[in-house]
């Protein structure tokens, strides 16, 4: 039977409903009733009109049937199945934020959900020096002539996640467990001594696997992985970022996250340091007024990005391309949000918001992408 929440997806999926066209369920996927589907087990009991809107289009993009028992309609998706299914990989494949690809994901064996994201605390413009071992997740994408083009996130031992405009010029070498870089090697200071890290990894690029769909001129899908040519080697100055991925979803989605980078910084020149900076979530709608005020040429895509902007001008600026926007899990561990896509070259001083891609959009894209 019908749960009054799922009646309401009606104003949601009238449109397929009306003319009788239904999403055919692939790969391993089967079409169950809503309330039988553990992939949204977390919004039974919530009004649809609650739901975040990436959520809203999964289900409408799963549905599969729509049964009229009495008076009412209940409504069937295609779920993925069972966890039991999925007994080598770390955790449940897709969580409460899958995209709309049912292909099965394959590389998701290869992200270590257990012990990644560790290490984690609280410069970005008008941000803060992060401390040595602080941001072991990042990564420092250089040109062939070791001009540090992006930033970037480690999500396994040969992977680096990334904006998809980062690669021009190309780049050929990712730096690992880097803090100060004008430093050979990097160490904290206190009362009993130095506490230094081992010395930065500088890998080769084996592959820049750049989003198919990525568009320069909408600047959409904005995201890629670097397949490095050797796996990273794991450390207290080197380890990985959590994706959203099941457990390491929150819900509701946090208000503040953190950035972090070695871009511009307010005085127009890259840091030396790593930096950070919290900055707060905003409507992408309120976001899109702001952006198209200053450049009309700004379209957003509410499902796969989102915007953020700090206060004080605290701000993400064009050198930070392609780092992580994080918040901590209930497990408190730092989980990867946002990429940083683009902004108005302003650097906090115009206030503009940063764009960011939305790491959950994408999983089963990176998941297929990861061998």
């Amino acid at each position: 039977m019908a749960r009054p929440q799922v009646l309401l997806l009606i104003s949601v999926l009238c449109v397929n409903s009306a003319v009788g066209q239904f999403n055919q369920c692939f790969g391993q996927q089967q079409c169950v009733e809503f309330n039988s589907c553990s992939d949204f087990r977390n919004y039974y009991g919530v009004s649809a009109l609650k739901w975040p809107r990436s959520v809203q289009e999964q289900v409408k993009n799963r549905l599969c049937k729509v049964e009229l028992r009495g008076h009412e309609r209940v409504y069937s998706i295609c779920c993925s199945p069972p966890k039991s299914q999925y007994a080598n990989t770390a955790s449940p494949p897709w969580g409460q934020h899958q995209t709309t690809s049912v292909t099965k994901p394959k590389g998701l064996a290869l992200l270590d959900m257990k012990s990644c994201g560790k290490d984690s605390k609280e410069k970005i413009a008008f941000g803060k020096k992060a401390q040595v071992f602080e941001y072991p997740w990042m990564a420092l994408l250089l040109d062939e002539g070791g001009e540090i083009r992006c930033g970037g996130t480690l999500i396994a031992e040969s992977y680096v996640l990334t904006a998809a405009h980062c690669n021009r010029p190309p780049v050929t070498t990712v730096r690992l467990g880097e803090n100060d870089i004008s430093k050979p090697i990097d160490c904290n200071y206190s009362e009993d001594g130095p506490d230094c890290a081992d010395p930065p990894q500088n890998i080769e690029v084996g592959k820049f696997i750049r989003h198919p769909l990525y568009s320069t001129s909408k600047r959409r899908n904005d995201i890629a992985l670097i397949r490095l040519a050797t796996p990273a080697k794991l450390s207290y100055s080197v380890r990985t970022i959590c994706l959203p991925i099941g457990a390491m979803v929150r819900n509701p989605e946090p208000k503040e996250m953190i950035v972090s980078g070695w871009g511009f910084t307010e005085h127009g020149k890259t840091s030396n340091v790593l930096q950070y900076a919290t900055l707060s979530l905003i409507p992408t709608s309120r976001c899109s007024s702001t952006l198209m005020a200053l450049s009309d040429a700004i379209s957003l895509d509410e499902a796969s990005q989102f915007c953020a902007k700090g206060k004080n001008k605290v701000d993400n600026c064009a050198g930070d391309s392609g780092g992580p926007l994080l918040y901590n899990s209930r497990q408190s561990s730092a989980v990867q949000y946002g990429i940083v896509s683009f902004g108005v070259n302003s650097c906090g001083e115009q206030g503009a918001p940063g764009v960011y891609t939305k790491v959950s959009h994408y999983i089963d894209w990176i998941a297929q992408n990861l061998e």
